[in-house]
């Protein structure tokens, strides 16, 4: 099997116009460094202090065609708060097992992102340009950032994620090891039919069961403490927590991918959507000198009163 190796590059390096050309358009992975989005880094305190209260979506691994190999947790885990996940974390009880998993920000804990207009979060400029908030009737407008807290051990099993859309994830703390495949590879992956799961199991393949997958050109590394990852759309991925994490990351769509969104649209029947996406009247462009976006200006941005260059 052939193991592709990574590129790490500092922000300060990275112009957007080299992001979009050379990494989302091309469907390319890379880890970008020298990034903070957070004004206040997401420490376990720091979730105790501001969300202590809020009940908590907990995942757990399970037998499941379901997205990333998750499913719910038994009944007494699932009215837990922030405080009595993150106690039970550090103190080594049962909740270990368990994960939490694409929690909103914006929905269950905004005080994260500081008091209203939410200034203490900074949304890159990379990700800026995201056609979700331009488009009326879109389920996945308001999900992000979201959350990800995990003990060492706990894990995401191979999955495409929904949209069409590319990902990215920022890593307060920990490593996590990434397995990555280009989409053009997903008949090496056993994709089963109608789901974004995946057959066979990357983490401890069965050869024998799934001899194609040698066939697959996979990416796999770990990312570190103050890392950002980028995974361009449809590449499926799995991920291992190899160290307790505290993580946040992002879904978006902009003009490198918009695409893939069209076809999940139709695919969908979500024809409302659709017609928004390809009006010619609904801007799809990137700014060349774009800058990181306080939270509030990302969602208030005007793009019909932007002149958009790129």
């Amino acid at each position: 099997q052939i193991i592709l190796p990574i590129e790490r590059i500092s922000a300060d390096d990275l112009s957007l116009e080299e992001f979009v050309n050379v990494y989302a358009s091309e469907g390319k992975p890379v880890i970008i460094t020298g990034l903070q989005p957070f004004k206040n880094p997401l420490t376990m305190e720091r979730l105790v202090q501001v969300c202590g209260s809020v009940p908590v979506e907990l995942k757990r691994k399970i037998e499941t065609d379901e997205w990333g190999g998750l499913g719910d947790v038994p009944k007494e885990y699932s009215e837990m708060t922030m405080s009595e996940f993150l106690r039970d974390i550090q103190q080594g009880g049962p909740a270990r097992q368990y994960y939490l998993h694409d929690f909103s920000i914006p929905s269950h804990c905004p005080e994260l992102m500081g008091e209203f207009p939410h200034h203490e979060f900074l949304m890159p400029k990379y990700f800026a340009g995201d056609l979700f908030q331009r488009i009326p009737f879109s389920t996945f407008q308001h999900s992000w950032p979201s959350l990800f807290v995990g003990a060492k051990g706990t894990e995401s099993q191979l999955h495409v994620d929904n949209g069409g859309s590319h990902f990215w994830m920022y890593l307060e703390s920990g490593e996590k090891e990434w397995y990555v495949f280009d989409r053009l590879d997903v008949h090496n992956l056993y994709i089963k039919a109608d789901h974004s799961a995946f057959s066979v199991n990357v983490f401890d393949p069965d050869l024998d069961t799934f001899p194609l997958f040698v066939k697959s050109k996979m990416y796999k590394f770990t990312q570190k403490q103050g890392e950002l990852v980028f995974i361009p759309a449809e590449f499926p991925h799995a991920v291992q927590n190899k160290d307790d994490i505290v993580g946040f990351s992002m879904n978006y769509v902009d003009k490198s991918n918009q695409y893939f969104l069209l076809r999940d649209l139709l695919k969908k029947d979500k024809f409302r959507a659709f017609e928004e996406a390809v009006n010619k009247d609904t801007p799809k462009g990137l700014l060349k000198n774009q800058q990181d976006l306080p939270f509030s200006q990302f969602k208030s941005m005007n793009p019909f009163e932007t002149a958009f260059d790129l």
